[in-house]
């Protein structure tokens, strides 16, 4: 069995979404050179925002997301800015919505060195220990876990682990434009739903433990 097949059948194991596709969507040269470069500025954003939005009243996040990416997105190689605004913008605000830790969550940074990679986004809460944001920009259904996002989630597992020990719960996965793909994955290597697992957004509070 390869490991493409093994995580997927993790993943239906979980009882977490299979493919809706028999095979990966084909997309033209220019669109995926689009998506990559989308995806690159998106990461930069909330790498930028998510910091300040912490300590910010929610009704103030439209206009820190606004700023930042008019200050970031002003290549107009990448054709209609104001189309890769749009997306951007509606990137950043779902993982403020969806994702943001609440303000006693330490924020660790952006870009760390984590093995041989880096980590998009690392924070620390109080019981819960240290844990990774790996962000994806996917516009298209995935087939699970592929092996090329396998090996990176285990170089930061390996890289997490060495750095925290026991302080490293794990990386959460999230998949920006598809929730319901979303994944925890622990130290130990177990994938779970992320809604149900315990670096679920909505226990960062449960019981004052935030």
């Amino acid at each position: 069995m390869t490991g493409a097949a093994e995580r997927r059948e993790a993943f239906a194991a979980a009882g977490l979404p299979v493919p809706v596709y028999p095979s990966k969507p084909v997309q033209r040269h220019d669109s995926n050179a689009w998506d990559v470069r989308i995806g690159i500025l998106t990461h930069r954003v909330i790498g930028i925002v998510a910091p300040q939005a912490q300590h910010l009243p929610s009704a103030e996040h439209p206009a820190l997301i606004r700023a930042t990416v008019g200050s970031i997105v002003s290549d107009r190689s990448l054709g209609r800015l104001d189309r890769a605004r749009t997306r951007i913008t509606g990137l950043t605000t779902q993982y403020l919505r969806e994702f943001l830790p609440p303000p006693s969550v330490e924020f660790l940074g952006t870009e760390l060195m984590a093995g041989r990679g880096r980590v998009d986004l690392a924070w620390r809460h109080p019981t819960l220990g240290v844990w990774f944001d790996e962000l994806k920009t996917w516009r298209h259904s995935q087939a699970g876990l592929d092996d090329p996002t396998w090996r990176q989630i285990t170089r930061y597992l390996d890289a997490g682990t060495t750095t925290y020990a026991d302080q490293f719960a794990g990386v959460r996965l999230l998949t920006l434009g598809n929730l319901r793909a979303c994944v925890a994955i622990s130290r130990q290597g177990l994938i779970e739903d992320l809604a149900h697992s315990p670096l679920a957004p909505s226990l960062l509070t449960v019981g004052g433990a935030a």
